[in-house]
């Protein structure tokens, strides 16, 4: 979720202050009954600002000046391409700051150090605000009504807003006489409010502006004086902003040093299309661990948002999420993006952005190569594993000949991974790859027909047929071997989607569901263990009416696992630094039954296979696979 919170607690100039100093990246929205102001930050600095009709300056300035009676949000990591403000952001807040306060800095005419500075809230009103140089001055002449514009400094009879930048016009009364001198004299009086000084009570007479209607003898360019308060400008900001005065609230307001921009994460997954749940799953697993470690304060005060895109599963929309959460939304870190042909797309553009692509939902070897690509970690078991050890369960424990095991396998990158898995255990018992029956189907369709039909043609030689797809084509070949009474043992890896299998089956009947293996890479989802009760809890608090799911689960873990890495990656966070702090992580124990360990050569943080069977209630058992 978005930091969000009253302008009465943090003011916009500290906010600026605040992400600008620290060299991060957001979108100041402040909501004012007018409208929305948005100002974008790049890296600390302050890039471009809109409101209204006004850009650059001219916005910030009339941003800050409807005072603190408004609401904000900052998006974390999120920029822009426009560039409306060209000067430092210490200076735009000076200069906007020197228009709307009450404060009068003094420099003697042979110093450069400030002598006094006296600043008061933003709320002061833009009249009692305006530096000398754009107030009237004088005790002398009469006074005609006149409008300046704060950023050009340039002097309008009418008007609203200046032609020339479009900023708000402000309205001041002007000598018709000429002015004095340009420098105070030294020893004049203490600061005092505009529009309620008695003329008498002045110590001396007020300088002119230095942009005046009536034609004037040249003189120093108001550049000059900018240029001294730049000279002065670090001191004068950083006092103006740790000593300003604030009103006592009722509670202790928010520290501005205290504000930190969240940070999102990103993910594209299949949330539309036959293998929704997949994604759906996965990203109610996701957040419900941000919002447990956010409403816990966040890490080093830091809360997370996710942003979840729906690529459908298809590779070719892959492309575009990724590119959109990256360049676009400027996403953090990638998590739980769901497959592995959507991976094969991914993998490299992470790679060609260092972008940190963080416990996809998958267990190919694409994203467990070695050495491991510096940007891919991984918190699950690989297909390998899970293969080898479902393969030798079928082989030692219930006594079926290598000879008699079949693949049901996707058509694509992931069934490629699963059938590669059989293929590496078969190997042990003297089994060639060409010796491995493979059929299969399309992927995001339900045509399994040349698959049933070869199975039927090669049913004397099969007892068990492991199976690399997505719940609902596992579902229905299924169900037609078990209607044409062949007895076969059926295994999943358990990328298939286990609940929502069991649901497709239960539909059914009984019978479809008694037998079906699943492994899976994470504990039960009903289980006892601290860890998981302490996720159906979660799960049930923020997601109320959604059951505990092994996707969910491994989507849970995944991210409490990437918490760890943010917490030991500290308060100054990079990408860089949070990859070491990942592979700094050794024996991390959460409760789940085995020890997840990263290291430099080594990105998979668990390798642990758990095995499971349906039983006729189309409950999840759990075995041993051995």
């Amino acid at each position: 979720m978005p930091l969000a919170g009253s302008l009465q607690e943090v003011a916009l100039a500290d906010l600026i202050q605040f992400y600008c100093t620290s060299g991060q990246t957001a979108r100041l929205v402040v909501s004012y009954p007018e409208g929305e102001a948005e100002l974008f930050i790049d890296d600390g600095e302050l890039v471009h600002a809109h409101f209204g009709r006004h850009n650059g300056v001219a916005a910030v300035y009339a941003a800050m000046a409807h005072g603190r009676e408004g609401s904000f949000r900052v998006d974390g990591n999120v920029r822009t391409t426009e560039k409306t403000i060209t000067d430092s952001w210490e200076v735009v807040c000076l200069e906007v700051t020197k228009i709307l306060d009450e404060a009068t800095r003094r420099v003697e005419p042979a110093a450069t150090e400030v002598k006094t500075i006296d600043r008061t809230v933003l709320q002061a009103p833009l009249s009692a605000g305006l530096p000398e140089r754009m107030r009237g001055g004088g005790t002398g002449g009469a006074m005609a009504s006149t409008k300046v514009c704060p950023i050009c400094q340039k002097e309008f009879l009418q008007g609203e807003n200046c032609p020339n930048d479009g900023a708000p016009l402000i309205a001041r009364a002007r000598p018709t006489s000429a002015p004095a001198a340009m420098s105070r004299p030294a020893g004049a009086g203490g600061p005092r409010a505009t529009g309620a000084a008695d003329p008498a009570s002045s110590p001396s007479p007020r300088p002119a502006p230095i942009l005046s209607a009536a034609p004037r003898t040249p003189g120093p360019k108001p550049i000059f004086w900018i240029a001294i308060g730049v000279a002065v400008l670090v001191a004068a900001i950083i006092a103006f902003l740790v000593l300003r005065p604030r009103p006592a609230p009722a509670s202790p307001p928010s520290r501005a040093a205290a504000v930190v921009a969240p940070l999102t994460l990103g993910m594209s997954s299949a949330l539309t299309g036959p293998s929704k749940e997949l994604g759906r799953q996965m990203k109610l697993g996701v957040e419900t661990a941000l919002n447990l470690v956010n409403d816990a304060g966040g890490i080093d005060g830091r809360r997370f948002t996710l942003i979840a895109l729906d690529d459908g599963y298809e590779p070719a929309r892959t492309k575009d999420t990724m590119r959109e959460l990256v360049e676009n939304r400027k996403v953090f870190a990638i998590i739980g993006n769901v497959g592995t042909p959507t991976a094969e797309v991914s993998v490299p553009y992470v790679l060609e952005k260092r972008v940190l692509f963080f416990g996809p939902f998958t267990g190919a070897g694409l994203l467990r190569r070695e050495p491991p690509d510096r940007y891919v970690f991984n918190y699950r078991a690989s297909y390998v594993e899970e293969t080898a050890a479902v393969v030798k369960h079928l082989v030692e424990v219930r006594k079926i000949r290598p000879t008699q095991i079949a693949v049901f396998a996707q058509q694509d990158g992931y069934g490629d991974a699963g059938f590669a898995g059989v293929v590496r255990a078969l190997r042990r018992y003297g089994r060639d790859q060409d010796q491995i029956l493979r059929v299969g189907y399309k992927r995001n369709t339900l045509d399994i027909k040349d698959a049933l039909d070869a199975i039927v043609k090669n049913q004397k030689q099969i007892r068990a047929i492991v199976m690399v797809p997505t719940y609902r084509p596992a579902a229905r070949l299924i169900e037609k071997v078990k209607d044409l009474g062949l007895d076969v043992i059926f295994t999943n890896v358990s990328f298939v989607g286990s609940s929502a299998l069991a649901e497709e089956l239960r539909q059914l009947g009984p019978r479809y569901c008694s037998g079906v293996i699943v492994t899976q890479v994470v504990p039960p989802a009903d289980s006892s263990a601290t860890t998981i009760i302490k996720y159906r809890d979660a799960l049930q608090h923020y997601f109320p009416g959604e059951s505990p799911d092994f996707v969910s689960l491994e989507g849970y873990i995944a991210t409490n696992v990437l918490m760890e890495g943010f917490r030991r990656a500290g308060k100054n966070l990079t990408t860089e630094s949070l990859i070491d702090a990942l592979e700094g992580i050794r024996n991390l124990d959460l409760g789940i039954g085995t020890p997840i360990s990263f290291g430099p050569s080594e990105h998979q943080g668990s390798h642990k296979v758990w095995g499971t069977v349906l039983n006729e209630a189309c409950k999840y058992q759990v075995f041993d696979l051995d």
